[in-house]
């Protein structure tokens, strides 16, 4: 019986040292954490399903797009893509990209005229190669809602 008891109280022992010593390295959550939180928002999936989109956004700095095939086989990122759209057949995804977030910061700091802010592009993919056509000076773009094969 006293055999069981030591038993017992030596595995106690133990696990109450493992436990303090899990506790004891987990770092205070504080304000400075929170600038290296990201969130995911826009998500979209072409009609067919067979693509997926999503924007990752840090707190503080530049978006990435990711566009991903619903089989896992292929994965294109889109670095300061602010809003993707598919075309109907799932064969384009479309993007428009901001300027560098330090660019555009810097660039408000020194208050300059909105004519000479850094401008917005348009990235268009092809899904089936991963090939990208990139136009400069782009405010906005909509997709046609009747076939959706025209910008």
């Amino acid at each position: 019986m006293e055999k069981q008891l030591s038993l017992r109280t030596l595995a106690l022992a133990g696990m109450l040292v493992l436990a303090s010593a899990t506790f004891a390295q987990k770092k205070p959550l504080d304000a400075s954490a929170y600038d290296s939180w990201k969130s995911v928002s826009g998500s979209q999936l072409t009609d067919d399903g067979k693509w997926l989109s999503y924007r990752i956004t840090p707190q503080e700095g530049d978006s990435v797009a990711e566009i991903k095939s619903t089989d896992g086989s292929k994965v294109y990122k889109i670095d300061r893509a602010s809003v993707v759209s598919f075309s109907q057949d799932g064969k384009f995804a479309v993007a428009t990209v901001v300027p560098p977030f330090a660019e555009l910061k810097e660039a408000r700091r020194k208050k300059t005229k909105p004519e000479d802010m850094p401008k917005n592009a348009l990235v268009i993919v092809n899904l089936a190669s991963g090939e990208l056509t990139k136009l400069e000076n782009v405010t906005s773009f909509t997709i046609a809602e009747i076939g959706r094969a025209h910008v």
